[in-house]
């Protein structure tokens, strides 16, 4: 985990519901420029006003899920292109679904500034039933042997980022696919082994046992 402050809400992720976003004036535009030049620019989404959040969640609302995938899951802005991830289900367990996504992104391309990580802006609702995370549209590129060589210098930077959690576990729940998945976030001092045994191991196994008590 990269040193970073204690954990906490994204800033300018979260907005107001539909009903409390003032309608957004004109058609949003996409960013005039090439690929090189956003690759100069590599932590302004997370610097977004509020305004351009506020009109970015409002073309999302008017489009909904279908509208989303119609587009490929491409918002097009005033800054550049977005990737819109959508998650359908109960709001509060989708949003802290993508709230860990979002925050897992941001970590890492603090951990590795090398890495092109897709830097998040946006995580909120459609309305019932349906959440969304906004985040940076990395464009497919050509690989190169110079690419390789780079990804395993960002790999490697990120496995030597500075630690903030000073044991095993990250500090934040989350989730493995659907399934919420707890993590050490009291800071309990653990090895790898005990980490592993009480937080991975563990629970499947309960979990298994739960629901399947005759299969012993």
């Amino acid at each position: 985990v990269p040193a970073m402050p204690p954990p906490s809400r994204m800033p300018q992720t979260r907005l107001p519901a539909p009903d409390d976003v003032e309608e957004a004036e004109g058609d949003l535009m996409q960013l005039e420029g090439d690929q090189e030049e956003e690759e100069d620019y590599p932590g302004w989404w997370l610097d977004m006003s509020t305004d351009e959040l506020k009109a970015a969640k409002q073309k999302l609302v008017d489009l909904g899920p279908k509208g989303v995938r119609r587009k490929r899951g491409i918002l097009k802005t005033e800054r550049g292109d977005l990737t819109v991830k959508v998650l359908l289900g109960e709001c509060d367990a989708a949003l802290a679904h993508l709230d860990y996504e979002a925050e897992g992104l941001a970590r890492i391309a603090k951990a590795s500034p090398l890495l092109h990580t897709p830097q998040p802006c946006l995580v909120d609702t459609f309305g019932p039933g349906a959440s969304f995370l906004a985040a940076e549209r990395v464009v497919k590129g050509k690989a190169t042997k110079e690419y390789q060589k780079l990804l395993g210098q960002g790999l490697a930077e990120m496995h030597l980022a500075p630690v903030y959690h000073p044991t095993f576990g990250f500090p934040l729940d989350g989730y493995c696919g659907n399934v919420p998945q707890k993590n050490n976030v009291t800071m309990e001092p653990l090895s790898w082994v005990e980490f592993w045994r009480k937080y991975r191991l563990a629970p499947q196994i309960r979990t298994i046992m739960q629901k399947y008590p005759y299969d012993k």
